[in-house]
């Protein structure tokens, strides 16, 4: 949750900042102890927001290089005479990578009513892959 995420940060500052602040100031230069203790404080605040966006970014791109073989699954599984419905669960089912998992979401909103659009436009909404855009209207 947000709220979950804003403590990480404050916690990641406090720890940090802290440590910082605690191991200068009983070494040989305390005088560096507060600048640097306020450094580790923002590096604190500033590390959980790179390290969701490098997850973030490893996911797209984990995501980007299984489109095309997911998309070759479900035209084969469709031609094979399977429902889309189908191909996407027999994909959710042979796969087990980032984008099976968002295609079993997309299953699951559709079993709770949402249409097939609403609930692929939300996955490319969700993934923010730029090719999955395209392909996504294609589907």
């Amino acid at each position: 949750t947000p709220a979950d995420y804003i403590g990480t940060k404050v916690f990641a500052a406090l720890v940090l900042g802290g440590l910082l602040f605690f191991l200068l100031s009983i070494s040989d230069h305390p005088g560096y102890a507060l600048l640097l203790g306020a450094v580790g404080a923002a590096f604190g605040w500033l590390a959980p927001d790179l390290l969701l966006r490098s997850r973030t970014r490893a996911r797209q791109r984990q995501i980007q290089r299984s489109l095309p073989d997911a998309l070759d699954l479900l035209v084969i599984s469709v031609e094979a005479g399977l429902g889309f419905d189908a191909a996407i669960q027999r994909l959710v089912d042979k796969r087990s990578d980032a984008l099976a998992l968002e295609f079993a979401r997309v299953l699951a909103e559709m079993r709770v009513g949402r249409s097939r659009r609403d609930a692929l436009r939300d996955m490319v909404l969700r993934t923010q892959v730029p090719p999955s855009c395209k392909q996504s209207n294609w589907v």
